[in-house]
């Protein structure tokens, strides 16, 4: 006998101490366990899915304000992914070689992500792939 089961609100469970909480991003907003994406509309509260394929601890995570399907998360590996809602699927993983302490996508264009990390500032701009150190 097989039994459907699906997840209908958010749970913090596998939340740990450097977890970035929650992003907001038109009408959705995700919130990052150790090893998974909440996605949910923000006016209802209601669950929308949960990405569940990470491979690596999950620090924190970024919703693009220009695209509510596409989501950021840093990993304790030293790198950070990008994500395609709509398809629940990987679109990217970007190692930056150092501990990552916060990033963010650029809030006008959002086609770069900016990323703090060992005391530096890194942009990643998605058009090039290319990552680059802040004053290089």
């Amino acid at each position: 006998l097989r039994v459907g089961m699906r997840q209908e609100s958010l749970i913090p469970g596998g939340s740990h101490r450097l977890n970035g909480g929650c992003s907001v991003s038109g009408d959705i907003f995700a919130y990052c366990s150790a090893l998974s994406i909440y996605v949910a509309k923000c006016k209802t509260g209601k669950l929308e899915k949960v990405i569940s394929s990470h491979e690596r601890p999950i620090c924190f995570c970024a919703a693009n304000p220009c695209d509510s399907n596409e989501v950021a998360t840093a990993h304790s590996d030293q790198s950070f992914s990008l994500w395609d809602l709509s398809k629940s699927a990987l679109l990217k993983t970007v190692t930056v070689g150092e501990n990552i302490a916060f990033l963010k996508f650029c809030p006008i264009l959002g086609r770069h992500v900016y990323i703090i990390a060992g005391g530096r500032v890194f942009i990643y701009n998605q058009d090039t792939a290319q990552l680059s150190k802040l004053g290089d």
